[in-house]
């Protein structure tokens, strides 16, 4: 089982990422009343809209204030939800074969459950993340992963906005 996979046209999609001029930016009210209200209406404490470049996860926008903006890829759960084309779901990570030896699943912020959904943009490209993210195990309702698919739409209608502005 590969703990670090890449997506078939990783080349492409870095390319793309780079284009959107996303990464690094300032926090932006607009995303963060995103992870807010995905936060809300799936009740779970975090939300995060995230964004995988070539080393790390970096993170856009949180629910939650906490001090840290990015982590290194090899331990992103968001590395495996990019290659889905629907919602990923861990239900609990300390029994799962990829995630039990994690840092952030052993460590703070014992992360237990995690779902994320990936930002496809209109060129096919999963870019990232929204991401949901609790430190006890649960399951998401078919609602909640609708919600999730929803407000992913949101996102990258946001950010492919950029790039016509």
């Amino acid at each position: 089982m590969n703990k670090n996979p890449m997506p078939s046209n990783e080349t492409s999609r870095l390319e793309a990422l780079k284009s959107l001029n996303i990464l690094d930016t300032e926090a932006e009210e607009e995303f963060d009343a995103l992870t807010a209200m995905v936060s809300q209406m799936i009740d779970i404490p975090m939300a995060f809209i995230t964004f995988i470049d070539e080393k790390r996860q970096w993170i856009k926008s949180k629910s939650v204030p906490m001090d840290i903006s990015e982590t290194p890829r090899e331990i992103s759960f968001c590395q495996h939800a990019i290659m889905q084309d629907a919602v990923y779901e861990v239900n609990n990570a300390i029994e799962n074969e990829l995630f039990k030896d994690n840092p952030m699943v052993v460590n703070d912020p014992n992360v237990r459950f995690y779902a994320g959904m990936p930002l496809k943009t209109s060129d096919g490209f999963n870019l990232g993340t929204i991401c949901v993210i609790d430190n006890k195990p649960r399951q998401l309702t078919q609602e909640h992963r609708q919600v999730l698919q929803e407000y992913a739409r949101e996102v990258v209608q946001l950010v492919e906005s950029r790039r016509r502005n």
